[in-house]
């Protein structure tokens, strides 16, 4: 089947992976020449859509089905244009996906429905500012204390922020899709994140089972709040141990989730958004994926998935001592490399046995 993917970056990265394992042609792509996608994909086609309309159609018409990912609206937008006459291709919701990138207006729709965390103006610090626009931990910023608040005030003016209520707890991902009337819900990751909120590591491990509940009660919340809801989605919650809060919505194909549910449950998120439905989250233990990079004379380090941006040449390395699979690439600047591995153990303390091994031997 031929995939044409409009994007190369982290989403793209991950459907090019994924169509790797499914034998599926991917056909991508990005206005830069060098998308950290680009290693994994079959075919490359370096161009602007929204300056190359009819270059843009005629790609759609000679594939089978289109998945963009990429955030950028004005792209988006020129896309949606381009595709009309040929939107059964289209395995996008742009309306949903649209009032969902603005957090505001998310958490508007959804404030009668799910636990979200309170505003500034209800809560007292420590508090989380993030930007109104785009997905994923990129700009956020924790204010401990009314004078941070003050001085990201002065700094910022609060334009095109949300401060919330910081809070603590374990912090879940679920992917969803949804189609002809049906809810599929797929298996819920646990997220890590460093010291400046990025995420750095997905775990597939058995969720506590209140958890799961709850999450799952969010997921399907959400999908009844969203008329005409379509597709791949994914659902970003904390938990404190006794209620559900909703982080964010993703009305998009994600990133590094799927990779680690391909190998902790065996089901192809891509696979089963071209034909959802007749899947078993099989239990085949715990699985770790985790980014790093490695500069010259250092020892390797974890670092934020957002961080993959930085490099280039990525590739896929089956041939491990150590753990199951890796994508590496080059740094862009300097001589290091830059990289996502995957572990897939029984349990978790085999996984820190065959990751101490893997960055020792790296």
């Amino acid at each position: 089947m031929k995939l044409l993917i409009v994007g190369g970056g982290l989403q793209g990265l991950e459907v090019c992976y994924l169509a790797r394992k499914s034998s599926h042609k991917s056909i991508l792509i990005d206005r830069i020449p060098d998308p950290i996608a680009l290693g994994l994909a079959d075919e490359f086609h370096k161009f602007d859509i929204r300056k190359d309309k009819k270059r843009t159609k005629r790609l759609i018409e000679e594939s089978d089905f289109v998945i963009p990912t990429t955030e950028n609206i004005k792209t988006l937008k020129s896309l949606e244009k381009a595709s009309e006459g040929n939107e059964k291709k289209i395995l996008f919701d742009f309306n949903t996906f649209f009032q969902t990138s603005d957090k505001g207006k998310m958490y508007s729709i959804l404030s009668d429905s799910v636990r979200i965390p309170s505003s500034r103006s209800r809560s007292s610090p420590p508090w989380i500012a993030k930007p109104v626009f785009g997905s994923g931990s990129e700009g956020i910023v924790k204010l401990d204390s009314e004078e941070d608040l003050k001085r990201f005030e002065e700094k910022t003016h609060e334009k095109d922020y949300i401060i919330q209520k910081f809070l603590e707890g374990m912090k879940y991902s679920t992917e969803a899709i949804a189609m002809g009337g049906e809810l599929y819900i797929y298996e819920t990751t646990t997220l890590d994140f460093d010291e400046n909120f990025q995420c750095c590591r997905v775990i597939c491990d058995p969720v506590p089972k209140d958890a799961l509940n709850a999450q799952e009660i969010s997921v399907k919340s959400i999908y009844d709040n969203f008329d005409n809801l379509e597709y791949l989605f994914d659902v970003q919650t904390i938990y404190n141990g006794e209620e559900m809060f909703l982080f964010e919505i993703n009305a998009r194909f994600p990133s590094q989730t799927p990779m680690a549910v391909y190998w902790s449950s065996d089901v192809n998120l891509l696979d089963q958004l071209l034909n959802p439905g007749n899947f078993e989250l099989s239990d085949t233990g715990c699985v770790v994926l985790e980014h790093f990079v490695k500069k010259p004379h250092d020892n390797p380090k974890l670092c934020s998935e957002i961080s993959l941006l930085k490099g280039k040449k990525f590739e896929i390395n089956s041939d491990l001592e150590h753990g199951v699979e890796a994508i590496i690439g080059k740094a862009r600047e300097g001589k290091g490399k830059i990289g996502t591995v995957i572990f897939a153990e029984k349990d978790l303390n085999m996984i820190r046995k065959e990751r101490k091994s893997f960055y020792k031997n790296f």
